[in-house]
């Protein structure tokens, strides 16, 4: 090339900056193209932005379901751990949240492991709620005793204790909120509002959740709920309710109470009548004139009476159900009824019939509809 005329030589010569920045440029684009493409791949992942502390485990034994661990996330609010589920085939247009109770009151990592073993295997009871509503799931593990309080029952000192469990329900909200955008990042969207189901401990948790937070729910299936459940009054027979039965100082506790979003939830709340437990209300209802007497009896039949009827009346999305033959067991086949029934957003509230016999009582009935059972 050197024995070439000079022209050609200056040619080439004078080429060289060209291709070089033409090189520069193209590997510029190249870099450019790949960081967006990693980050939308990112931010269309179930890894998504925030979802550091969502652990894949696998599959559930006995139903196949998708499984995720929600660890603890200090940063987003939350301090408890949660078991997510997602089924093959969604059905429900509203993420179930279930405030599980495991039985365990020792330390919070036995429960979470305790909770972690039911959902892995299927063999819980809102197990079988989660897959024959087709719902997507998540498995709360609320702590049970710390501090001598009850967390699980969002008991009113226990909203301010001091503790890492402080406002429980606040960080139920933020765990929910979490869930709801990692599930969005996967490609499942699902409705803001969600669904809760519960018995026991965990019903007067979703009653009481319902008066706190009104707002983030759709559909409330509470069961074995202490004669009396939770209801958005100021006062019940002439004598002030306040939390965590009534709302005369619900703003001592949330600022989110509103009786318009608490009247738009369907609920579903149910009694045993053989129910020998007594009440987790049996201090604040020892207060009332018109109930002392009965409770101090161990005769909550009454309580429980005054309570569905109020709550038929103010509530226009109700059904409450007492179980003839039932002690504290947990009926949960009418709760996948129900939530079959009432999951679509814009559909009327629907009430199930149950296959027990019962009493049920509806919005808007003036008494009681007797039901054999079959």
């Amino acid at each position: 090339m050197r024995k070439m005329n000079g022209s050609v030589v200056a040619e080439f010569a004078g080429s060289e900056p060209a291709v070089k920045r033409k090189k520069t440029r193209f590997g510029f684009v190249l870099l450019c193209l790949l960081i967006i493409a990693i980050f939308v791949s990112c931010n269309n992942s179930p890894e998504g932005s925030n979802a550091g502390n969502f652990e894949d485990i696998g599959l559930s034994t006995r139903y196949g379901r998708k499984l995720y661990k929600v660890s603890p996330f200090k940063e987003h609010g939350y301090n408890i751990a949660a078991y997510l589920t997602i089924p093959d085939e969604i059905r429900a247009e509203h993420l179930l949240v279930v405030p599980y109770k495991s039985g365990d009151i020792s330390d919070y990592e036995t429960k979470d492991g305790k909770v972690r073993d039911i959902v892995v295997n299927d063999s819980g009871r809102y197990s079988t709620v989660a897959e024959d509503t087709g719902s997507v799931t998540l498995f709360l593990v609320i702590p049970e005793l710390s501090n001598d309080f009850r967390h699980l029952e969002l008991d009113p000192w226990t909203l301010f204790s001091d503790d890492e469990f402080s406002h429980l329900d606040e960080q139920v909200c933020s765990l929910i909120d979490d869930v709801l955008a990692f599930l969005e990042h996967s490609g499942i969207k699902l409705e803001d509002k969600v669904s809760m189901a519960g018995y026991s401990g965990e019903g007067n948790f979703i009653v009481r959740f319902a008066l706190l937070h009104p707002a983030r729910l759709w559909i409330a299936c509470a069961g074995g709920v202490s004669w009396a459940p939770s209801i958005a009054l100021t006062a019940l027979e002439e004598e002030t309710l306040e939390y965590p039965l009534g709302i005369a100082d619900i703003e001592k506790y949330t600022d989110d109470f509103s009786i318009g979003d608490w009247k738009e939830i369907r609920f579903l709340i149910d009694m045993g009548l053989l129910d020998d437990r007594g009440s987790y209300n049996r201090q604040q209802l020892e207060t009332m004139d018109w109930a002392k007497e009965y409770v101090q009896d161990e005769n909550y039949k009454p309580v429980w009476d005054v309570f569905c009827t109020a709550f038929s009346e103010i509530s226009p999305n109700a059904e409450l159900v007492t179980y003839t033959n039932m002690g504290h067991e947990h009926n949960f086949s009418r709760n996948i009824d129900f939530i079959r029934a009432n999951d679509k957003t814009g559909s009327p509230f629907t009430f199930i019939t149950p296959l027990e016999e019962c009493d049920i009582l509806v919005s808007g009935w003036n008494e009681p509809l007797h039901v054999d059972g079959i």
